[in-house]
């Protein structure tokens, strides 16, 4: 198996999280990362390529892992989970844009991202609040699923574009129980005390 990725965003994370819990071995190799790969001309998201199968982006890649090695991975259908984790993985989802225009442009995010960006974290702390008072402790039911997996870097690095997580008391309870599971690893860049 290999996953082609670049370090300059999170979208890659997800699917190297799950190759972990999942303990898969694969090789990591770094695609291009330069000005003109990155103005739409490269590959948007990681490539997992498994055998005769490739994914492009980081639900696709989840997904492609989940059903082939873990299913139990897989949000229950219908269900929120789908698109939670279709918004979560979309490029132009707020927090994933305030953190990239933040990082990698001089111009930071335009007026009134960050501000989006904080009440799109708030609707998943209102979220999470209201499936834990149905005992409900994940993103799609009762336990983690991929949507956890995609949501754990938007909701990690909201302090790379200004917004900390104390407003958010649900998230971070949900960050302490999701990196509690065996076989997390830690991403650069999420502080370690949610």
């Amino acid at each position: 198996m290999i996953l082609h990725d670049n370090d300059l965003d999170a979208d890659a994370y997800p699917v190297r999280l799950l190759l972990s819990l999942l303990s898969l071995d694969y090789q990591r190799v770094t695609i291009d990362s330069s000005p003109w790969a990155l103005r739409g001309h490269g590959p948007r998201g990681p490539v997992l390529t498994d055998g005769d199968a490739s994914a492009v982006g980081a639900a696709a890649a989840l997904r492609h892992l989940s059903a082939r090695y873990a299913p139990q991975w897989l949000p229950a259908l219908p269900g929120p989970g789908d698109s939670w984790l279709s918004s979560l993985t979309d490029p132009r989802f707020a927090p994933r844009q305030a953190r990239l225009l933040a990082l990698f442009t001089t111009e930071g995010p335009p007026p009134g991202l960050v501000e989006e960006a904080a009440l799109r974290l708030q609707d998943m702390d209102d979220y999470l609040t209201i499936a834990e008072f149905d005992g409900q402790l994940w993103f799609a039911g009762e336990r983690p699923t991929i949507v956890d997996v995609a949501a754990f870097a938007v909701a990690g690095l909201s302090n790379d574009y200004g917004v900390e997580l104390d407003a958010y008391p649900a998230l971070r309870r949900w960050i302490r129980r999701f990196r509690a599971i065996g076989g997390f690893i830690p991403m650069p860049g999420v502080p370690q005390f949610y």
